[in-house]
């Protein structure tokens, strides 16, 4: 459509408004302002066909309104204000029926007394879940540990000393060292009308949304199942009425053995016997012999989470510098990769470190921190650990790593005694070196939208960038052990 050539007439803006026909037109941010409707909602109208412009400038684009297109707007945003959708405001617009209105007010006044109804249901348990924290005044949000003490003492009969783990410090999650007399043990504590949203990065692991006695009862399955095959490993340990989960006052607690010993150290006996350890786990049945108590999943399994880290690892790119795109391209692609695969399951480790080793008293080499672990892709576990072997032992990750074949050869040379790579594992190494670095860092970088982008942030992604460039040259040396 064309404008006939007009007078253009100022009234202090710096959008300039058109006379034609009688008719007053509007250049899009004057209209917006009038309107009190973003210009980015009334392109949204306009690829809706809800509201289009008169006039679209075919030199540079640029959109005009008539006044009269006002009380069109006014009834959009009245309809809004009542509930409807956008796609009902069309059909409303376009039908411009009094009968058509009346039936859509009459079903959203339905609606609306229906959500009343829930809410108020919903008011009634709040309230409910408001007395019962009142009443559990002896449960501080500063991790009091006397309540605890005494759940450690009347359903296990010990009698202990409590350390509060200061890396779990959700109110409805708690995690303690506890010291006892002739052993150490960990407890695992949450509300047990609680969901396990609290607790060790749960959208990874596809615990969100879960009861908490379901990530508790699969720690336990998992746990037991070591113990049957006798694998060098935290036990379970009952209560006194043999219960795998203790409970008192509204929360359930798993109680663990603690191994004891040396920490293991950044040697060849060390690499060599963590490689086996995790050829000897990938070995075992994945099914436990006990139905009722079910093996849980490890946060390396894709079905529960990959979708999330794939979308969060997009929609960061808003919110980063450009110069930070193509390493989240390059994250998102390993995923996808691993997403697509069809690969070998059953029990994994899923945080493969040299930290994470232990000697025991009887030379046994055993692994710890088991709260990550439980079902999963098998040759993820044996990437994490041919990266994570280049980690030093101490608590710090490394910042970058410079890849090392006598420590690959190690993990790989005690690995394949217990397990050789499938033809579809080995042609998939390097994604599975650099999953972990991906997933990771989809978890580090699904706040950037509510943070923003920090130095904190981008010295992770730094150091991630760094590892995921080295994984290269890692798969060649291993692809090169492997023969």
């Amino acid at each position: 459509m064309t404008l006939p050539q007009c007078q253009g007439v100022s009234y202090g803006y710096k959008l300039v408004v058109h006379l034609r026909a009688e008719e007053i037109v509007l250049k899009i941010g004057l209209f917006s302002r009038l309107s009190r409707v973003s210009i980015r909602m009334l392109r949204y109208y306009d690829r809706l066909g809800l509201l289009q412009p008169i006039w679209i400038d075919p030199v540079n684009g640029y959109r005009s309104y008539s006044v009269s297109q006002l009380s069109r707007v006014r009834r959009i945003l009245a309809l809004k204000d009542l509930g409807f959708h956008l796609d009902e405001i069309a059909r409303l617009l376009a039908d411009d029926e009094t009968t058509s209105l009346c039936q859509m007010l009459q079903r959203r006044r339905t609606e609306l007394i229906d959500q009343i109804a829930a809410d108020q249901q919903r008011l009634v348990r709040i309230e409910a879940r408001l007395q019962a924290l009142e009443q559990e005044q002896i449960v501080s949000s500063n991790a009091n540990t006397t309540f605890f003490t005494e759940l450690v003492r009347q359903q296990y009969g010990l009698v202990a000393t409590l350390e509060p783990d200061p890396d779990q410090p959700d109110a409805d999650w708690r995690r303690y060292r506890v010291q006892g007399q002739l052993q150490n043990y960990w407890l695992y504590v949450g509300r047990s009308d609680g969901l396990a949203d609290g607790v060790y990065c749960t959208w990874l692991t596809g615990y969100a949304g879960r009861p908490a006695t379901d990530w508790l009862l699969g720690r336990a399955g998992l746990l037991a199942q070591l113990e049957r095959f006798d694998i060098c490993a935290p036990r379970l340990v009952t209560t006194q009425d043999g219960a795998v989960l203790g409970s008192m006052q509204g929360w359930s607690a798993l109680l663990t053995t603690a191994l004891a010993g040396h920490p293991a150290q950044e040697d060849h006996a060390t690499m060599r016997a963590f490689g086996e350890a995790l050829g000897q786990l990938h070995t075992l049945p994945a099914v436990p012999e006990v139905q009722s108590l079910p093996i849980g999943m490890s946060w390396f399994y894709p079905e529960h989470a990959l979708d999330e880290a794939i979308y969060h690892l997009h929609a960061a790119q808003a919110h980063v510098p450009l110069a930070w795109h193509s390493t989240l391209d390059d994250f998102r692609s390993t995923l996808q990769s691993i997403q697509r695969a069809q690969l070998p399951r059953g029990l994994i480790y899923a945080d493969g470190w040299v930290g994470r080793g232990l000697w025991t008293d009887d030379r046994r080499f055993g692994l710890q921190e088991w709260h990550t672990s439980g079902l999963g892709v098998i040759i993820l576990d044996l990437g994490r650990l041919l990266l994570g072997c280049h980690w030093p032992a101490g608590n710090t990750i490394a910042d970058s790593i410079i890849p090392n074949p006598e420590r690959i050869g190690a993990v790989l040379d005690g690995y394949l005694r217990y397990r050789t790579l499938l033809p579809d594992e080995r042609g998939l190494l390097l994604e599975a070196i650099r999953f972990s670095i991906g997933y990771g860092s989809a978890e580090h970088i699904a706040q950037v939208s509510i943070s923003g982008w920090t130095p904190k942030l981008q010295g992770r992604l730094a150091r991630r960038r760094q590892w995921y460039q080295a994984s290269e040259q890692i798969a060649r040396i291993a692809d090169r052990y492997l023969g």
